[in-house]
């Protein structure tokens, strides 16, 4: 709820934790896109979870909405397929650094792999509501920053906020893409066809 001051989740952690998890959260394609203060955020919400040798954490079949990185020990991975009975162990173990269950965060699907804990583990784990509440969160954030910011946008000597509606507006602030250049690159070339408006964010252009 907009309405309602957002109450950030921090789980106090060590800074050698806190640099894993920022490695790990940065890596996966799920959180890549992210700024560095929502992946920080993101990390800051990871809570501790200690399992006991043999214990199952997720269960194939069944849905789940936690996200998990392996501190330390290890855990097999079972699949059953095409009915069978059996549990059948597939690749190698999960070990520290690595990390499993990020669909979850995203659909309330069934867990495609059951992992069961192969020596006493400590994870750290992030669940669906807190990962949601904070992209949300941040989202909001970033379109209501991008939305005073189009207002000042001038096209021909006026001002966006002045030829468009607010309703305009927030439609165009949800189609905005951010987009990244380095020194030297081609935005557009004289003579191709172009299917886009840019609006310069930070840095300068050059035309030729």
């Amino acid at each position: 709820n907009n309405n309602e001051p957002y109450v950030p989740k921090v789980i106090e952690k060590s800074p050698k934790i806190r640099e894993m998890l920022l490695e790990i959260v940065a890596a996966n394609v799920l959180f890549s896109s992210y700024t560095y203060d929502e992946q920080s955020a993101i990390v800051d919400a990871f809570d501790i979870k200690t399992v006991e040798a043999g214990d199952c954490v997720i269960r194939q079949g069944e849905s789940g909405d936690n996200f998990y990185v392996v501190e330390s020990g290890s855990l097999d991975v079972f699949v059953k397929s095409g009915g069978q009975s059996v549990e059948q162990k597939v690749g190698n173990k999960l070990c520290a650094g690595n990390s499993f269950g990020e669909l979850a965060l995203m659909y309330n699907t069934p867990r495609a792999a059951t992992i069961k804990t192969d020596s006493r583990c400590v994870l750290w784990t992030i669940d669906r509501s807190t990962y949601r509440g904070i992209v949300v969160q941040y989202k909001f954030l970033r379109n209501k920053t991008y939305l005073g910011f189009l207002r000042e946008v001038e096209i021909m000597g006026k001002k966006l906020g002045v030829m468009m509606s607010e309703v305009e507006l927030e439609k165009m602030v949800i189609s905005l893409e951010k987009e990244v250049f380095q020194p030297g690159d081609a935005i557009i070339r004289q003579g191709n066809t172009g299917d886009h408006f840019y609006i310069i964010a930070e840095g300068d252009v050059g035309v030729y």
